[in-house]
């Protein structure tokens, strides 16, 4: 079947054993198009268990239809009382690429040279890489960077695999409007 979603829960119980199932009220429709299968890796305490919705054989969904599907998750040995229900909503047709992080932020050092990259704020080492999932495979993914005031940023760029460098000075001390323009042959 084609995965249509990936469900992670974690249990920070010692020798947990996370279970995932669309839930008993779902409808009959979700029932019959959507399955969880548990995938597992790892060993011991590094164990994960993921819940891939699937749909388990080749279904012909309207287009625009659109399907909520509330799953269960809940450790196999504790008692049913501890259960978390999610819901996922999925689309019937073509979608944009989806970001897997709403906001992005970085940090970067002040610099007279360009194509510096900006690094990720969890991280102190780590280029902030910006990530997305594309659903049509067939078509080229490109980014772009804007300012706040909606155009093309002129301090930054992005490559195609998300990464962000400087495209010019960046000093710190200097509002960029005090500074005098910049004129290009």
């Amino acid at each position: 079947g084609h995965t249509v979603y990936v469900l992670l829960a974690e249990d920070p119980d010692t020798d947990s054993e996370v279970e995932y199932f669309i839930a008993d009220e779902a409808g009959a429709d979700v029932k019959n198009f959507f399955t969880v299968e548990q995938i597992s890796e790892g060993t011991g305490s590094n164990r994960l268990i993921e819940g891939h919705i699937k749909i388990p054989r080749r279904t012909r969904f309207s287009l625009g239809s659109s399907y909520l599907i509330m799953v269960t998750i809940r450790d196999k040995k504790q008692p049913m009382t501890q259960v978390i229900n999610v819901e996922v909503n999925v689309s019937v047709g073509p979608r944009p690429p989806q970001f897997f992080q709403q906001k992005y932020e970085g940090w970067i050092f002040e610099t007279k040279s360009t194509n510096n990259p900006v690094f990720s704020q969890s991280s102190s080492n780590g280029e902030l890489k910006v990530q997305v999932h594309q659903f049509q495979q067939n078509y080229p993914k490109t980014f772009r960077i804007f300012d706040e005031y909606n155009r093309e940023s002129t301090l930054f760029r992005i490559d195609e695999k998300g990464h962000i460098y400087n495209k010019d000075a960046l000093d710190f001390d200097v509002q960029q409007t005090q500074r005098p323009p910049k004129f290009r042959p």
